[in-house]
């Protein structure tokens, strides 16, 4: 019995030896493996390999340059940061009118978090309270009381005097608008670096999700006043009356609905490959002698996008252009935060 036990007890120590040596090669390859699956996705992500046909150069290449980009404006925003001491973001004020939600990231709940991540200061005046997004079910809809006299209020005030920039989204009804739109107008003529961008959220997928009426103030009021534009392919369609089924078209819809000086981020815009979709920046010259200058960056298409992503990217859009970025590099930054 005790030469079977001493058998028993040298055959369990040399078991845990080779259970320790085991962990131990473990440990050391995961490590390395840790470090080289990392390496390895980004390899694969900068070089486009999760592109389904990979004999689609389009796609490919696509893929490729549009990442590619994104990682320059990262060390290119970095290093600006860095080289602009005397910039104090926390100067920047935007005021945000748009929808609020008490559940979700939409409207408001989705803009703040692009400038507040930035250090910069945001103030948000809701034209609709909501429990959730409505797409999530039954959702109760109280329109702001006094939204008039509040935003009046704002405008007179000395925040509202020295704001940088307003951005405007979902509007509740048509008197909104006009108010909204008087407004602006005498705070631009006030401060003419106001910067506006006007978010034309209207609708998408080829519905109208606001009484025509309210769309049709946006586009006759607001559109006219804004520096910059961001509409999706359908509200492009819908606000120009034309096609905007491929780039070129979305160029000329651009061309159509902004104003001169005016830049318009058409996104959604349908690309050759049926994976890949367009951010589209038309910017319109101030001398019509002057060349239309276009810009675009393709992104993966998603079948579900998540509701709010629009109205993050208007914000992400308008943020990037507040600290005084060249075009190409909002563009390819625009993209790179909000698909990468």
């Amino acid at each position: 019995m005790t030469d079977n036990h001493e058998k028993r007890a040298e055959a369990d120590v040399e078991r845990a030896k080779r259970d320790l040596r085991r962990l131990e090669a473990q440990g050391e390859v995961i490590g390395t493996s840790a470090m080289s699956r990392a390496a390895n996705k980004t390899r694969d992500h900068l070089m486009g390999a999760d592109a389904e046909n990979q004999d689609d150069w389009a796609e490919v290449w696509g893929r490729r340059i549009g990442r590619s980009l994104g990682v320059v404006f990262a060390l290119y925003l970095a290093y600006w940061l860095i080289m602009t001491p005397t910039l104090n973001l926390s100067d920047v004020s935007v005021l945000a009118i748009s929808s609020h939600v008490a559940m979700g990231r939409v409207g408001l709940r989705a803009v703040a978090p692009a400038f507040e991540a930035l250090g910069m200061t945001v103030h948000l005046l809701p034209t609709v309270m909501m429990p959730w997004h409505p797409g999530r079910g039954p959702s109760t809809r109280a329109e702001t009381p006094d939204f008039s006299t509040m935003l009046e209020e704002i405008s007179e005030s000395d925040m509202g005097k020295s704001l940088s920039a307003i951005m405007t989204g979902y509007f509740a009804s048509k008197e909104q608008v006009q108010r909204t739109a008087t407004v602006i107008a005498e705070m631009k003529r006030a401060n003419p670096d106001l910067t506006y961008l006007c978010d034309p959220v209207i609708g998408d997928n080829g519905v109208l999700y606001i009484a025509e009426d309210i769309a049709t103030t946006i586009r006759d009021e607001l559109v006219p006043l804004a520096d910059y534009l961001t509409p999706n392919t359908f509200e492009l369609s819908w606000l120009t009356d034309l096609p905007v089924t491929t780039l070129e078209e979305a160029m000329i819809a651009s061309h159509e609905l902004g104003s001169p000086g005016t830049q318009v981020l058409a996104s959604s815009v349908p690309d050759q490959s049926p994976d890949l979709i367009s951010l589209v920046l038309t910017t319109l010259p101030f001398d019509k002698d002057e060349t239309v200058e276009v810009s675009s960056m393709k992104h993966e298409r998603f079948d579900h996008a998540p509701n709010g992503t629009g109205d993050l990217m208007a914000a992400v859009f308008l943020a990037l252009n507040l600290i005084d970025l060249e075009a190409d590099f909002v563009l390819s930054g625009t993209t790179f935060i909000m698909y990468e």
